[in-house]
């Protein structure tokens, strides 16, 4: 499905999820950039990024090309549950706390 249609956000999501889920940690991380580069305000995609990146912390520490794209991935979430629902704030303190340094 991906060689046929490159640009299905819900494709590339779907085999993100689907590499995170078999333990290919790298290559969903490709996956889940990807997504975030298509569409920058996908909540599953950034949470997947998210996660992906917590799941790879002692791989990458000390990159700091892998610290920037932890950043990224948090400002990002920050930025768009800004101002929303005590859901949102409950959101963003949840990404906030005890997230592992890169």
């Amino acid at each position: 499905l991906l060689v046929q249609n490159k640009r299905s956000l819900y494709n590339i999501l779907t085999y993100a999820e689907l590499m995170y889920s078999t333990g290919d940690f790298d290559t969903s991380r490709k996956y889940y950039c990807m997504a975030c580069y298509l569409d920058g305000t996908c909540l599953r995609a950034l949470w997947g990024l998210l996660a992906v990146n917590m799941a790879l912390a002692a791989k990458d520490k000390g990159n700091d090309k892998m610290a920037q794209l932890q950043t990224f991935t948090i400002d990002r979430l920050k930025k768009t549950y800004a101002g929303k629902s005590e859901h949102s704030k409950a959101a963003i303190s949840l990404i906030t706390k005890g997230l592992p340094e890169v």
